[in-house]
Protein backbone atom coordinates (compact mmCIF):
# COMPACT_ATOMS: atom_id res chain seq x y z
CA UNK A 1 0.00 0.00 0.00
CA UNK A 2 1.18 3.25 -0.61
CA UNK A 3 2.14 6.08 1.98
CA UNK A 4 -0.91 8.26 0.71
CA UNK A 5 -3.47 5.72 1.26
CA UNK A 6 -1.67 4.72 4.67
CA UNK A 7 -1.75 8.09 6.19
CA UNK A 8 -5.44 8.64 4.67
CA UNK A 9 -6.38 5.65 6.36
CA UNK A 10 -4.68 6.62 9.73
CA UNK A 11 -6.20 9.76 9.98
CA UNK A 12 -9.90 8.40 9.18
CA UNK A 13 -9.30 6.96 13.08
CA UNK A 14 -10.18 10.55 13.94
CA UNK A 15 -13.39 11.11 15.26
CA UNK A 16 -15.21 13.10 12.28
CA UNK A 17 -12.85 12.21 9.42
CA UNK A 18 -14.55 9.22 8.35
CA UNK A 19 -14.70 10.52 4.96
CA UNK A 20 -11.57 12.10 3.96
CA UNK A 21 -11.13 13.42 0.29
CA UNK A 22 -7.33 12.97 -1.36
CA UNK A 23 -6.03 15.92 -2.88
CA UNK A 24 -9.32 16.59 -4.58
CA UNK A 25 -12.77 16.61 -4.02
CA UNK A 26 -16.24 18.08 -4.12
CA UNK A 27 -15.67 21.14 -1.51
CA UNK A 28 -19.10 21.18 0.59
CA UNK A 29 -20.04 22.33 3.90
CA UNK A 30 -18.82 19.36 6.17
CA UNK A 31 -16.08 18.19 3.67
CA UNK A 32 -12.13 17.30 4.47
CA UNK A 33 -9.42 16.59 2.26
CA UNK A 34 -5.80 15.64 2.76
CA UNK A 35 -3.46 17.40 0.91
CA UNK A 36 0.12 16.04 0.99
CA UNK A 37 2.73 19.43 0.97
CA UNK A 38 6.00 17.07 0.86
CA UNK A 39 5.93 13.74 -0.03
CA UNK A 40 9.09 11.11 1.08
CA UNK A 41 11.40 14.61 1.04
CA UNK A 42 15.34 13.09 2.38
CA UNK A 43 15.98 15.53 5.21
CA UNK A 44 19.32 13.72 5.66
CA UNK A 45 21.62 10.17 5.32
CA UNK A 46 23.37 8.74 7.52
CA UNK A 47 26.43 6.70 6.30
CA UNK A 48 25.12 3.54 5.56
CA UNK A 49 22.29 5.24 3.34
CA UNK A 50 19.64 5.16 5.71
CA UNK A 51 17.30 8.23 4.98
CA UNK A 52 15.39 10.76 7.32
CA UNK A 53 12.44 11.23 5.71
CA UNK A 54 8.83 13.90 6.25
CA UNK A 55 5.87 13.40 4.86
CA UNK A 56 4.32 17.01 5.23
CA UNK A 57 0.30 16.95 4.23
CA UNK A 58 -2.24 19.44 5.13
CA UNK A 59 -5.80 18.76 6.06
CA UNK A 60 -8.64 21.14 5.16
CA UNK A 61 -12.21 21.44 6.49
CA UNK A 62 -14.93 23.73 5.22
CA UNK A 63 -17.95 24.45 6.72
CA UNK A 64 -20.81 27.36 6.24
CA UNK A 65 -19.99 30.59 7.54
CA UNK A 66 -21.76 32.19 10.40
CA UNK A 67 -21.95 35.73 9.66
CA UNK A 68 -25.50 36.13 10.67
CA UNK A 69 -24.65 35.95 14.18
CA UNK A 70 -23.25 38.74 16.53
CA UNK A 71 -20.66 36.45 17.73
CA UNK A 72 -20.06 33.53 15.09
CA UNK A 73 -20.87 30.65 17.42
CA UNK A 74 -21.04 28.34 14.81
CA UNK A 75 -17.00 29.45 13.64
CA UNK A 76 -15.97 28.97 16.72
CA UNK A 77 -17.32 25.45 16.48
CA UNK A 78 -15.78 24.68 14.24
CA UNK A 79 -12.31 26.25 14.63
CA UNK A 80 -12.45 24.44 18.25
CA UNK A 81 -13.01 21.28 15.95
CA UNK A 82 -9.78 21.51 13.62
CA UNK A 83 -7.99 22.18 17.14
CA UNK A 84 -9.33 19.63 18.44
CA UNK A 85 -7.75 17.66 15.43
CA UNK A 86 -4.22 19.38 16.81
CA UNK A 87 -4.52 18.16 20.08
CA UNK A 88 -5.14 14.65 18.70
CA UNK A 89 -2.39 14.40 16.67
CA UNK A 90 0.10 15.66 19.63
CA UNK A 91 -1.92 12.77 21.66
CA UNK A 92 -0.86 10.23 19.08
CA UNK A 93 2.43 11.21 19.21
CA UNK A 94 2.69 11.20 22.61
CA UNK A 95 1.39 8.03 22.25
CA UNK A 96 3.95 6.77 19.61
CA UNK A 97 0.50 5.90 17.59
CA UNK A 98 1.63 6.54 14.51
CA UNK A 99 0.94 5.09 10.42
CA UNK A 100 2.63 2.04 9.34
CA UNK A 101 4.75 3.49 6.32
CA UNK A 102 6.45 -0.07 5.24
CA UNK A 103 8.51 -2.68 6.51
CA UNK A 104 11.73 -0.58 6.19
CA UNK A 105 9.98 2.57 8.03
CA UNK A 106 10.33 3.88 11.21
CA UNK A 107 8.01 6.68 12.03
CA UNK A 108 9.99 8.95 14.76
CA UNK A 109 7.53 11.50 15.35
CA UNK A 110 4.23 13.15 14.00
CA UNK A 111 4.12 16.74 14.53
CA UNK A 112 1.89 19.90 14.11
CA UNK A 113 3.50 22.27 12.16
CA UNK A 114 1.05 25.50 13.62
CA UNK A 115 -0.54 25.56 16.71
CA UNK A 116 -3.94 26.90 15.83
CA UNK A 117 -5.91 26.38 12.08
CA UNK A 118 -5.60 28.36 9.83
CA UNK A 119 -8.52 30.10 8.13
CA UNK A 120 -9.30 31.61 5.00
CA UNK A 121 -13.15 32.17 2.74
CA UNK A 122 -13.17 29.61 -0.05
CA UNK A 123 -16.09 31.03 -1.83
CA UNK A 124 -19.42 30.97 0.82
CA UNK A 125 -17.67 28.19 3.22
CA UNK A 126 -14.84 28.74 5.34
CA UNK A 127 -11.75 27.22 5.03
CA UNK A 128 -9.90 25.60 7.90
CA UNK A 129 -6.30 24.30 7.64
CA UNK A 130 -4.07 22.55 9.62
CA UNK A 131 -0.10 21.64 8.74
CA UNK A 132 1.89 18.26 10.26
CA UNK A 133 4.51 16.55 9.41
CA UNK A 134 5.40 12.71 9.78
CA UNK A 135 9.51 12.51 10.30
CA UNK A 136 10.66 8.61 9.50
CA UNK A 137 13.58 6.66 8.95
CA UNK A 138 13.69 4.69 5.77
CA UNK A 139 16.17 2.01 5.96
CA UNK A 140 18.16 0.29 3.30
Amino acid sequence: MDKHTIVRDWLKSYPGFNRLCFNFGTVTPQSKHLIPTASDYVFKRDIFGNAVRYYDFVVTAFNDIDDITDDGAENLVDFNQMQNFIDWIAEQNSKRDFPSLGDNCEVEEIRNLQNAPQTSRSGELAKYMVQCRIIYTEYC
